[in-house]
């Protein structure tokens, strides 16, 4: 769930909610200030997440340390 959460945060994605959630509405990335080709690449499907759990979760935690200064502010 933090993999998912950081990595809809970054790439600018929409809160679910049920009106989203029924038309996928909330699948759909932006381009936000976060966004880049890695954020994007590193947002995995469950079946990824579950067969490289530790690449995931690797590359987030490096984001939030990296990024995580410009967010508190």
């Amino acid at each position: 769930m933090g993999v998912t959460g950081l990595a809809s945060f970054a790439n600018d994605m929409p809160m679910q909610t049920p009106q989203n959630v029924v038309n996928m509405g909330w699948a759909k990335t932006g381009k936000g200030s976060y966004t880049t080709e890695e954020t994007l690449r590193n947002f995995p499907a469950k079946d990824d997440f579950i067969k490289e759990e530790s690449k995931y979760v690797g590359f987030w935690k490096n984001w939030w340390a990296t990024n995580q200064a410009t967010l508190t502010q």
